[in-house]
């Protein structure tokens, strides 16, 4: 049984494997960036911290430059989605709080 996809615009993103299809052509979206983008819909309409992100994608134990690893993430999802963080479609910039 395949796995449950989330429809928006052409896009369909199954968050438990982490496939994201854009008019039934699967785009190449790296592990981490589809852990973001599977909280981000999973809160879909909802502002997602800073601080969830990092808990919920990174953990308490993972040491690493998070501001540039979530940035990255960032990136390469609206590179995926065709987004622009100028005029977002998609994924919205939240200055000081996360994204939506």
């Amino acid at each position: 049984m395949p796995a449950p996809r989330l429809r928006f615009g052409r896009f369909s993103f199954a968050p438990s494997t982490g496939e994201l299809h854009r008019d039934d052509v699967r785009v190449k979206l790296q592990a981490q960036p589809a852990k973001v983008l599977a909280l981000l819909t999973e809160r879909a309409g909802e502002v997602v911290s800073r601080d969830t992100l990092k808990q919920q994608v990174w953990g308490h134990d993972t040491h690493v430059d998070f501001e540039r690893g979530l940035a990255y993430c960032i990136s390469q999802i609206r590179a995926a989605l065709g987004d622009s963080g100028d005029n977002p479609r998609f994924v919205q910039t939240i200055p000081q709080r996360g994204f939506k």
